[in-house]
């Protein structure tokens, strides 16, 4: 069923339905609730070059790994503060030998928040594949077959799960504007101005919602109704319905009539291509994915795992087809549950250990297919969720050196990522914080960022 996606190749964001935290806004979005512990630069930013975005990075630059012992003495003060409560799990991995170098609770399944994305991302690369790209298409019912009346052309817009769909040309992104004037087009070629409409959105199975979130994440807007057709980020009841009626319209204007009521329906078998819209090649949509911590990306590719490795198109078809394809990594998932792929629902567990060991694999030279959630990763000081974080001292030290997936809830969060220390060697770490003091929604990401720093930092050897 995957061939269908590449044949053709400001609103509050209510964490745990509880507490009212300000969100993030990026082109016009909202963008994930990783957004609310970024404070503005208090500092002008340093400039410090980032890491080379070569999708390998080369692990052993230095001559050996940083002493255990010796991090440890850095590494535990810090992650050993108040304001990061009782409950943390934590790993650090030399990337080029696999070899434990720190590690506090590791095996200890906690809630991950935003960095289960990193799963989804990687299960994506590894089931649809990074230069797949996702086909929003066009098709007509030819006379005859089925319900069609001979005079007027039934045709059916079928979406793909792209979250990327917008209704006007921009940015590289796909657009309804643009199938409409090609389905026009297409349509103009046989002197057929007027079809009748339906829309098809059945890649996806319900529900639209997980069961395991609060009804207000999307309500309020945190989230979008999880939709195999959806356009301009679907914060509506019924995004499959607003994205056809948005065609209807292109359509109109691009001189082509919508007769009778648009309905859903699926295509049938029989119909041909019109037309279609492509989207950036996957690997560019899971970047972004993590850059922004962009929830409705991070669902959509949980549910387009799901219809690549065979399983039901739902919120629990994803988890399984994803921690599946992380387990094929050989990396050990004992004590995960996802019961989404955005790292939302509060119920999902992953260990400091998985996170590691999967950043390892990620940050190795074994796996190219994955260099996009290395590229994706958010930049200490310079990009998405960490722009505004490693400003002060002494995190700021590490401002360029860390790429790293924040994660966010109510008393919850969590970095993960990779890091060079001051001999140029790679380390993959995670931090999981999961019983954060009341009050302490920018203290904990600030200590987290300053156990990052030390990493960086420490030649500990």
């Amino acid at each position: 069923m995957i061939g269908a996606l590449v044949a053709l190749t400001t609103v509050t964001v209510a964490l745990d339905g509880l507490v009212g935290l300000p969100g993030g806004v990026l082109a016009g979005r909202w963008i994930g609730e990783d957004s609310v512990v970024s404070a503005p630069p208090a500092t002008p930013r340093p400039v410090v070059p980032p890491l080379s975005a070569s999708p390998v990075l080369s692990p052993a630059t230095g001559d050996t790994a940083p002493d255990p012992a010796a991090l440890a003495k850095v590494l535990a003060p810090i992650l050993d503060e108040a304001a990061l409560g009782p409950r943390v799990g934590a790993v650090v991995v030399d990337v080029a030998t696999g070899s434990t170098l720190y590690s506090q609770s590791p095996g200890t399944p906690r809630p991950p928040a935003s960095t289960a994305k990193l799963l989804t991302a990687t299960a994506a690369l590894e089931l649809i594949g990074p230069d797949a790209r996702l086909i929003t298409r066009v098709v007509e019912t030819p006379a005859g077959v089925g319900a069609a009346p001979a005079t007027t052309p039934v045709i059916f817009l079928v979406g793909a799960g792209d979250p990327s769909l917008r209704s006007e040309p921009g940015g590289g992104d796909p657009s309804v504007r643009t199938l409409a004037r090609r389905t026009a087009a297409a349509l103009g070629t046989r002197d057929i101005s007027q079809v009748r409409l339906r829309f098809d959105a059945t890649l996806f199975d319900p529900p639209t919602a997980s069961p395991a979130w609060p009804k207000a994440y999307v309500a309020s807007g945190v989230v979008a109704p999880v939709s195999a057709l959806s356009v301009d980020d679907a914060r509506v009841s019924d995004p499959a319905r607003v994205a056809a009626d948005t065609f209807a319209e292109e359509l109109a204007a691009a001189g082509i009539k919508v007769r009778g009521e648009v309905t859903p329906a699926a295509a049938s078998a029989q119909a041909v291509d019109l037309a279609a819209v492509q989207s950036r090649p996957v690997g560019a949509l899971v970047e972004q994915m993590l850059t922004t911590s962009d929830n409705d990306f991070a669902e959509a590719f949980g549910h387009l795992n799901a219809v690549a490795a065979g399983q039901p198109a739902t919120f629990e078809g994803g988890a399984a087809a994803t921690l599946a394809a992380v387990r094929a990594l050989q990396v050990d998932t004992v004590g995960s549950a996802l019961f989404d792929g955005s790292g939302l629902a509060r119920s999902n567990r992953v260990s400091a250990e998985t996170l590691t060991r999967l950043l390892a694999v990620i940050a190795s030279p074994g796996h190219p297919e994955l260099s996009s959630v290395q590229t994706g990763l958010p930049i200490a000081a310079f990009s998405g969720t960490l722009e505004n974080r490693f400003l002060l001292k002494p995190a700021a030290g590490a401002a360029g050196l860390v790429r790293a997936k924040t994660g966010t809830l109510t008393g919850i969060t969590g970095l993960a990522g990779t890091v060079q220390d001051r001999e140029g060697r790679v380390l993959a770490f995670a931090f999981l914080a999961d019983r954060i003091p009341e009050g302490g929604v920018l203290e904990a990401p600030a200590a987290l960022d300053r156990a990052a720093a030390a990493l960086a930092g420490c030649g500990c050897r």
